[in-house]
């Protein structure tokens, strides 16, 4: 008789320390858990944060081809449309360009 209750208390210890090791594990779970769903929301508003960045800067680049689009154009008329004058080097120049009145001609010499 001594003998089954020392068999029975080494059985309920033993479910104890089962309990006490189960119920460790699911506070360890549940703050793991916990961690997660934090890194999770803060990954989320990296995302959300990112990706108002990307539709910025997609903006910013459609905007910027538009300008460039137009000064191409620009360009264009400048290049095709304006006549160019001839080449003219600086030796083949008679005036003297401290002489000359004009300020373009000046700030070629």
């Amino acid at each position: 008789m001594q003998q089954d209750i020392q068999m029975k208390t080494n059985e309920i210890q033993r479910e104890g320390r089962k309990k006490d090791k189960l119920e460790r594990e699911l506070r360890q779970a549940k703050s793991d858990l916990d961690s997660k769903v934090i890194e999770i929301k803060n990954l989320q508003q990296t995302l959300d944060y990112t990706n108002a960045n990307v539709a910025k800067l997609n903006g910013d680049l459609k905007d910027q081809k538009v300008r460039r689009s137009d000064y191409d154009c620009t360009l264009e008329l400048f290049l095709f449309v304006i006549p160019r004058p001839q080449s003219v080097s600086v030796d083949s120049l008679s005036v003297d360009h401290q002489q000359s009145s004009n300020p373009t001609l000046n700030a070629l010499l």
